[in-house]
């Protein structure tokens, strides 16, 4: 308890978690679990779940590597830890728990799922869909993207298509 007491103190104020803060979910504070946060450096430095697990695992493309990862995942705190990353990092609304629809972080997805957004070019494929149009949706990335799937050029790197047909 002390240890994480005084985590909490170097990661600032009582409740704060975020960049190299991750609750306990052991703290117990009055026989209350509490979500204090707690000192958080790994491998080479890392401050965050997804550092550590990149930092441990370069690659992850295999059934194997997710096994691996998801394992790592669990030693660090599992879906709590991951949640409150996903809240640090904005991607997160921590008050409701549901995907953030702002522009930063973009999460081009959640903002669609949502309707505060529609692709024109999608509504065809979407009526195709029948009865399941209503649990499911047609997303389309940007037609750059999707003819530049496979340009090994760095600046298509982070946002071409990840395959022809995906």
């Amino acid at each position: 308890m002390i240890s994480a007491l005084v985590g909490s103190l170097r990661c600032g104020e009582a409740g704060w978690t975020g960049g190299d803060c991750l609750p306990d979910p052991n703290l117990e504070l009055d026989g209350q679990v509490a979500s204090q946060p707690v000192r958080f450096l790994g491998i080479e430095g890392a401050t965050s779940l997804k550092a550590e697990i990149v930092g441990k695992m370069p690659t992850l493309n295999t059934a194997a590597h997710f096994r691996q990862a998801r394992t790592i995942l669990q030693e660090l705190g599992g879906a709590e830890a991951l949640k409150q990353e996903l809240i640090y990092s904005g991607y997160v609304d921590g008050e409701t728990s549901q995907l953030t629809l702002s522009d930063k972080p973009l999460n081009i997805f959640a903002i669609l799922s949502s309707g505060k957004m529609s692709q024109s070019n999608t509504m065809e494929e979407q009526d195709a869909l029948g009865h399941f149009k209503d649990k499911f949706m047609i997303c389309r990335n940007k037609h750059e993207h999707d003819i530049n799937w496979d340009n090994p050029d760095v600046k298509y790197i982070s946002m071409a298509s990840m395959a022809r047909r995906h």
